[in-house]
């Protein structure tokens, strides 16, 4: 069997900028507890829990809606890594779901407006399996 660990995002903060309609920057810090299950570790040694945060943003002149998420682990991972495509992709989905694909939850009429520390709860859980070497967080 292999190692997994169940992720399950529970809140996310998010800035949005925009300084004209053509010109957005969105930035958000995702709340996330991490259950790992580690198959052939000795009882009691075999998982490993703990919550933690990601920022997702995305890179300055990419458009939100058609290129991926700049994904970053801002804290200690406690030894768990994480496989860094499905994960990144896990957040971009988890971001997207919550903000809508087409700006459905943060589109604001006007020529500007900035949006501070908006919080959300919005539960999801994914399972991924765990990097053995290379490749991870």
């Amino acid at each position: 069997m292999k190692n997994t660990a169940r992720i399950y995002f529970y809140k996310c903060i998010i800035d949005v900028q925009k300084s004209n309609p053509e010109n957005s920057f969105l930035s958000a810090r995702i709340f996330f507890s991490v259950t790992a299950l580690y198959h052939n570790a000795p009882k009691g040694q075999n998982v490993v829990g703990f919550d933690t945060v990601c920022v997702a943003q995305q890179p300055h002149g990419e458009n939100y809606f058609d290129n991926p998420l700049e994904v970053v682990l801002t804290a200690d991972m406690r030894g768990v890594r994480l496989p860094h495509n499905p994960f990144s992709d896990a957040v971009e989905e988890y971001l997207r779901e919550l903000v809508g694909r087409n700006d459905e939850l943060l589109s604001i009429s006007g020529p500007s407006f900035n949006l501070k520390d908006v919080g959300f709860k919005f539960p999801k859980t994914v399972t991924l399996d765990l990097v053995d070497t290379g490749g991870g967080w």
